[in-house]
Protein backbone atom coordinates (compact mmCIF):
# COMPACT_ATOMS: atom_id res chain seq x y z
CA UNK A 1 0.00 0.00 0.00
CA UNK A 2 1.42 3.36 -1.04
CA UNK A 3 0.77 6.41 1.73
CA UNK A 4 -0.12 9.57 -0.22
CA UNK A 5 1.51 12.49 1.72
CA UNK A 6 0.66 15.88 0.76
CA UNK A 7 1.25 18.67 2.71
CA UNK A 8 -1.75 22.26 3.23
CA UNK A 9 0.84 25.08 2.98
CA UNK A 10 0.65 28.58 1.83
CA UNK A 11 2.72 29.08 -1.58
CA UNK A 12 5.14 31.64 0.16
CA UNK A 13 5.97 28.86 2.66
CA UNK A 14 6.37 26.01 0.39
CA UNK A 15 8.76 28.19 -1.13
CA UNK A 16 10.60 29.09 1.68
CA UNK A 17 11.20 25.44 2.78
CA UNK A 18 11.35 23.87 -0.55
CA UNK A 19 14.25 21.76 -0.09
CA UNK A 20 13.24 20.55 3.20
CA UNK A 21 9.77 19.77 2.00
CA UNK A 22 10.02 18.23 -1.17
CA UNK A 23 12.96 15.60 1.26
CA UNK A 24 9.17 14.74 2.67
CA UNK A 25 6.84 15.50 0.29
CA UNK A 26 8.26 15.31 -2.99
CA UNK A 27 8.38 17.97 -5.87
CA UNK A 28 5.16 20.23 -6.01
CA UNK A 29 3.28 17.78 -3.36
CA UNK A 30 1.25 20.69 -2.06
CA UNK A 31 -1.88 22.08 -1.76
CA UNK A 32 -2.88 25.82 -0.20
CA UNK A 33 -6.66 24.52 0.47
CA UNK A 34 -8.35 21.25 2.08
CA UNK A 35 -10.56 21.63 -0.90
CA UNK A 36 -8.27 20.81 -3.72
CA UNK A 37 -6.42 18.78 -1.54
CA UNK A 38 -10.04 16.51 -1.71
CA UNK A 39 -10.51 16.64 -4.83
CA UNK A 40 -7.29 14.79 -6.04
CA UNK A 41 -8.29 11.95 -3.68
CA UNK A 42 -9.04 8.71 -6.17
CA UNK A 43 -12.91 7.58 -5.81
CA UNK A 44 -11.43 3.93 -4.60
CA UNK A 45 -8.78 4.13 -2.50
CA UNK A 46 -9.25 0.03 -2.41
CA UNK A 47 -8.33 -0.32 -6.10
CA UNK A 48 -5.63 2.46 -5.59
CA UNK A 49 -4.45 0.61 -2.64
CA UNK A 50 -3.66 4.31 -1.43
CA UNK A 51 -3.84 6.03 1.95
CA UNK A 52 -4.09 9.89 1.55
CA UNK A 53 -2.58 12.00 4.38
CA UNK A 54 -2.92 15.69 4.35
CA UNK A 55 -0.70 17.21 7.01
CA UNK A 56 -1.38 20.81 7.51
CA UNK A 57 0.80 23.42 8.51
CA UNK A 58 0.14 26.55 10.82
CA UNK A 59 0.57 29.32 7.58
CA UNK A 60 -2.12 31.35 8.10
CA UNK A 61 -1.97 33.84 11.06
CA UNK A 62 -6.06 34.03 11.71
CA UNK A 63 -6.55 30.37 10.34
CA UNK A 64 -7.36 29.03 6.90
CA UNK A 65 -10.89 30.27 5.71
CA UNK A 66 -12.07 26.80 3.31
CA UNK A 67 -14.98 24.22 4.06
CA UNK A 68 -15.36 21.32 1.72
CA UNK A 69 -16.63 17.53 2.03
CA UNK A 70 -14.96 14.51 2.07
CA UNK A 71 -17.38 12.97 -0.67
CA UNK A 72 -18.08 8.86 -0.11
CA UNK A 73 -14.95 6.86 -1.35
CA UNK A 74 -14.58 3.11 -1.94
CA UNK A 75 -12.28 2.77 1.51
CA UNK A 76 -11.46 0.84 4.04
CA UNK A 77 -9.48 0.24 7.35
CA UNK A 78 -6.22 1.03 6.00
CA UNK A 79 -6.66 2.13 2.55
CA UNK A 80 -8.77 5.39 3.38
CA UNK A 81 -8.02 9.08 4.39
CA UNK A 82 -6.78 11.07 6.81
CA UNK A 83 -5.92 14.86 8.25
CA UNK A 84 -3.39 15.87 10.55
CA UNK A 85 -0.43 18.45 11.31
CA UNK A 86 2.92 17.99 12.08
CA UNK A 87 3.98 17.68 15.62
CA UNK A 88 5.28 21.47 15.46
CA UNK A 89 2.45 22.61 13.52
CA UNK A 90 -0.32 21.27 16.57
CA UNK A 91 -1.99 22.86 19.10
CA UNK A 92 -1.11 20.39 22.44
CA UNK A 93 -4.36 21.35 23.60
CA UNK A 94 -4.21 24.80 23.38
CA UNK A 95 -7.51 27.26 21.86
CA UNK A 96 -5.01 29.31 20.38
CA UNK A 97 -2.07 27.87 18.90
CA UNK A 98 -1.49 25.23 16.23
CA UNK A 99 -2.95 24.56 12.80
CA UNK A 100 -6.45 26.43 12.69
CA UNK A 101 -9.43 25.58 9.66
CA UNK A 102 -12.48 28.50 10.02
CA UNK A 103 -15.39 28.86 7.92
CA UNK A 104 -18.17 31.37 9.13
CA UNK A 105 -21.23 31.21 6.29
CA UNK A 106 -24.33 29.75 7.91
CA UNK A 107 -25.22 26.23 7.23
CA UNK A 108 -22.02 26.29 5.15
CA UNK A 109 -20.50 23.40 7.66
CA UNK A 110 -16.69 23.84 7.94
CA UNK A 111 -16.15 20.24 7.39
CA UNK A 112 -18.73 17.52 6.22
CA UNK A 113 -17.72 13.74 6.30
CA UNK A 114 -19.63 11.61 3.80
CA UNK A 115 -17.34 8.93 3.72
CA UNK A 116 -16.46 6.00 5.73
CA UNK A 117 -12.79 5.55 7.48
CA UNK A 118 -11.67 8.73 7.86
CA UNK A 119 -9.30 9.93 10.45
CA UNK A 120 -8.99 13.96 11.64
CA UNK A 121 -6.90 14.79 14.45
CA UNK A 122 -4.33 17.37 16.49
CA UNK A 123 -6.37 20.33 14.23
CA UNK A 124 -8.63 23.54 15.51
CA UNK A 125 -11.92 23.66 13.88
CA UNK A 126 -13.97 27.00 13.90
CA UNK A 127 -17.25 28.04 12.88
CA UNK A 128 -19.02 31.25 14.14
CA UNK A 129 -22.14 30.69 12.48
CA UNK A 130 -25.23 28.22 11.77
CA UNK A 131 -23.91 24.77 11.55
CA UNK A 132 -21.33 23.03 12.53
CA UNK A 133 -17.62 22.24 13.09
CA UNK A 134 -18.06 18.87 11.37
CA UNK A 135 -21.00 16.94 10.54
CA UNK A 136 -21.29 13.72 9.71
CA UNK A 137 -23.39 13.65 6.83
CA UNK A 138 -23.81 10.09 5.18
CA UNK A 139 -25.30 6.59 6.49
CA UNK A 140 -22.09 5.29 4.77
CA UNK A 141 -19.61 7.53 6.97
CA UNK A 142 -18.79 4.39 9.27
CA UNK A 143 -15.77 4.35 11.28
CA UNK A 144 -14.78 7.88 11.73
CA UNK A 145 -12.27 9.01 14.36
CA UNK A 146 -11.62 12.24 15.60
CA UNK A 147 -8.95 12.57 17.85
CA UNK A 148 -7.33 14.92 20.38
CA UNK A 149 -9.36 18.29 17.76
CA UNK A 150 -10.61 21.39 19.12
CA UNK A 151 -13.85 22.80 17.91
CA UNK A 152 -14.87 26.10 18.87
CA UNK A 153 -17.86 29.12 17.92
CA UNK A 154 -18.53 32.36 19.02
CA UNK A 155 -22.24 31.58 17.71
CA UNK A 156 -24.75 30.55 20.31
CA UNK A 157 -27.73 31.39 18.81
CA UNK A 158 -29.44 28.42 17.61
CA UNK A 159 -31.05 26.14 18.90
CA UNK A 160 -29.87 23.44 21.54
CA UNK A 161 -32.71 20.51 20.41
CA UNK A 162 -30.97 21.29 16.49
CA UNK A 163 -28.91 18.27 15.36
CA UNK A 164 -27.13 20.63 12.61
CA UNK A 165 -26.39 23.22 15.55
CA UNK A 166 -23.66 21.12 17.06
CA UNK A 167 -19.94 21.84 17.35
CA UNK A 168 -19.72 18.05 16.38
CA UNK A 169 -23.00 17.01 14.33
CA UNK A 170 -23.16 13.54 13.73
CA UNK A 171 -26.28 13.12 11.14
CA UNK A 172 -25.94 9.72 10.04
CA UNK A 173 -22.60 6.99 10.29
CA UNK A 174 -20.55 5.67 13.24
CA UNK A 175 -18.01 7.81 14.65
CA UNK A 176 -16.04 8.23 17.42
CA UNK A 177 -14.63 11.74 19.24
CA UNK A 178 -11.81 11.08 21.64
CA UNK A 179 -9.26 13.14 23.92
CA UNK A 180 -11.00 16.73 22.72
CA UNK A 181 -12.07 20.24 23.60
CA UNK A 182 -15.55 21.78 22.29
CA UNK A 183 -16.46 25.38 23.62
CA UNK A 184 -18.60 27.82 22.55
CA UNK A 185 -22.02 27.44 20.15
CA UNK A 186 -25.06 26.25 20.88
CA UNK A 187 -24.31 22.61 21.46
CA UNK A 188 -21.13 20.33 21.83
CA UNK A 189 -21.65 17.05 20.60
CA UNK A 190 -25.46 16.19 18.79
CA UNK A 191 -26.67 13.16 17.79
CA UNK A 192 -29.71 12.12 15.53
CA UNK A 193 -31.73 9.29 16.11
CA UNK A 194 -30.21 5.57 15.54
CA UNK A 195 -26.63 6.91 15.05
CA UNK A 196 -23.64 6.01 17.24
CA UNK A 197 -20.95 8.04 18.51
CA UNK A 198 -18.52 6.42 21.48
CA UNK A 199 -17.67 10.23 23.07
CA UNK A 200 -14.31 9.45 25.31
CA UNK A 201 -12.17 11.70 27.08
CA UNK A 202 -13.54 15.00 26.09
CA UNK A 203 -14.07 18.86 27.45
CA UNK A 204 -17.16 20.29 26.50
CA UNK A 205 -16.81 24.18 27.64
CA UNK A 206 -19.21 27.21 27.42
CA UNK A 207 -21.48 25.58 24.97
CA UNK A 208 -25.36 26.58 25.66
CA UNK A 209 -25.92 22.47 26.10
CA UNK A 210 -22.79 20.34 26.12
CA UNK A 211 -24.45 17.01 24.15
CA UNK A 212 -28.02 16.28 22.47
CA UNK A 213 -29.14 12.92 21.77
CA UNK A 214 -32.37 13.17 19.77
CA UNK A 215 -33.41 9.93 19.94
CA UNK A 216 -36.38 8.03 21.43
CA UNK A 217 -34.28 4.88 22.23
CA UNK A 218 -30.67 4.16 23.36
CA UNK A 219 -29.95 1.14 21.24
CA UNK A 220 -27.41 2.63 18.60
CA UNK A 221 -26.15 5.40 20.96
CA UNK A 222 -23.04 4.37 21.54
CA UNK A 223 -21.42 5.31 25.20
CA UNK A 224 -19.90 8.63 26.72
CA UNK A 225 -17.38 7.97 29.29
CA UNK A 226 -15.04 10.18 31.10
CA UNK A 227 -16.71 13.86 29.21
CA UNK A 228 -16.65 16.93 31.84
CA UNK A 229 -19.29 19.42 30.59
CA UNK A 230 -19.30 22.46 31.73
CA UNK A 231 -21.79 24.55 30.03
CA UNK A 232 -24.05 27.48 30.65
CA UNK A 233 -28.06 25.76 30.41
CA UNK A 234 -27.51 21.97 30.91
CA UNK A 235 -24.73 19.34 29.89
CA UNK A 236 -25.92 15.89 29.07
CA UNK A 237 -29.31 15.88 27.45
CA UNK A 238 -30.62 12.30 26.26
CA UNK A 239 -34.60 12.78 24.72
CA UNK A 240 -34.48 8.95 26.00
CA UNK A 241 -31.84 7.92 28.08
CA UNK A 242 -28.33 7.28 27.69
CA UNK A 243 -26.91 3.42 26.35
CA UNK A 244 -25.44 1.51 29.88
CA UNK A 245 -22.13 1.75 29.14
CA UNK A 246 -22.08 5.61 29.65
CA UNK A 247 -20.40 5.74 32.77
CA UNK A 248 -17.92 8.80 34.68
CA UNK A 249 -18.85 12.27 33.13
CA UNK A 250 -18.76 15.27 35.32
CA UNK A 251 -21.05 17.83 34.91
CA UNK A 252 -21.93 21.60 36.01
CA UNK A 253 -25.18 21.37 37.16
CA UNK A 254 -26.46 17.77 37.18
CA UNK A 255 -29.73 17.57 35.10
CA UNK A 256 -32.41 14.43 34.86
CA UNK A 257 -30.22 12.35 32.63
CA UNK A 258 -26.65 13.39 33.88
CA UNK A 259 -27.81 11.65 37.06
CA UNK A 260 -27.52 8.25 35.44
CA UNK A 261 -24.16 8.44 34.12
CA UNK A 262 -22.06 11.15 35.79
CA UNK A 263 -19.82 10.35 38.87
CA UNK A 264 -19.24 14.16 39.41
CA UNK A 265 -21.05 17.62 39.09
CA UNK A 266 -21.00 20.58 40.29
CA UNK A 267 -17.21 21.53 38.18
CA UNK A 268 -16.39 24.93 38.45
CA UNK A 269 -15.06 27.33 35.85
CA UNK A 270 -12.94 29.52 38.69
CA UNK A 271 -9.31 29.36 37.74
CA UNK A 272 -7.18 27.34 39.68
CA UNK A 273 -10.43 24.98 41.26
CA UNK A 274 -11.21 22.06 38.77
CA UNK A 275 -8.92 23.55 35.77
CA UNK A 276 -5.89 25.21 35.81
CA UNK A 277 -7.23 29.06 34.41
CA UNK A 278 -9.88 28.84 32.23
CA UNK A 279 -10.23 32.47 31.74
CA UNK A 280 -6.80 31.84 29.39
CA UNK A 281 -8.24 28.39 27.91
CA UNK A 282 -6.04 26.41 29.92
CA UNK A 283 -8.75 23.49 30.66
CA UNK A 284 -5.78 20.98 32.18
CA UNK A 285 -6.93 19.71 35.29
CA UNK A 286 -5.51 21.00 38.57
CA UNK A 287 -4.37 18.54 41.00
CA UNK A 288 -6.53 19.46 44.19
CA UNK A 289 -9.55 19.01 41.28
CA UNK A 290 -12.82 16.92 42.41
CA UNK A 291 -12.39 15.46 38.61
CA UNK A 292 -8.46 13.26 39.73
CA UNK A 293 -9.37 9.79 39.66
CA UNK A 294 -13.11 9.77 39.52
CA UNK A 295 -12.66 8.48 35.76
CA UNK A 296 -12.95 5.06 33.74
CA UNK A 297 -9.49 3.56 33.02
CA UNK A 298 -9.66 3.66 29.23
CA UNK A 299 -5.94 2.81 28.68
CA UNK A 300 -6.02 -0.24 26.52
CA UNK A 301 -8.00 1.73 24.21
CA UNK A 302 -5.28 5.00 23.76
CA UNK A 303 -2.55 5.93 25.94
CA UNK A 304 -1.99 10.11 24.83
CA UNK A 305 -3.96 12.71 25.67
CA UNK A 306 -5.03 15.58 23.48
CA UNK A 307 -1.27 17.75 24.23
CA UNK A 308 0.50 14.73 23.56
CA UNK A 309 1.27 13.36 27.14
CA UNK A 310 1.43 9.52 27.21
CA UNK A 311 -1.07 8.41 29.60
CA UNK A 312 -0.54 4.84 31.45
Amino acid sequence: MAIVLRAIRTAAEWAANQTAMEAIYGVGNYYTTLTAWEAAIPADLVAADEQHVAQCYDDWPTGLDDYFTIADRTTDATRNVVIDCPVAERHGGSLSSGFLLKHDTDWQHTITVDSGDVTIKNIRVSHDGSGACVKLDNATAENILLDSIILTSTDSSGSTTNVNDGLLSVYAGWSEIINSILRGGSIGISVYTWRTVNAYNNTIIDCKRGTYTKSTNNVNDGDFINNVSACTEDDFIHESSFSAGSTNNASKDISATTASIGTVTGISLTDGVDFTEPSTDDYTITSGSALIDEGSDLSGQFTIDIAGTVRG
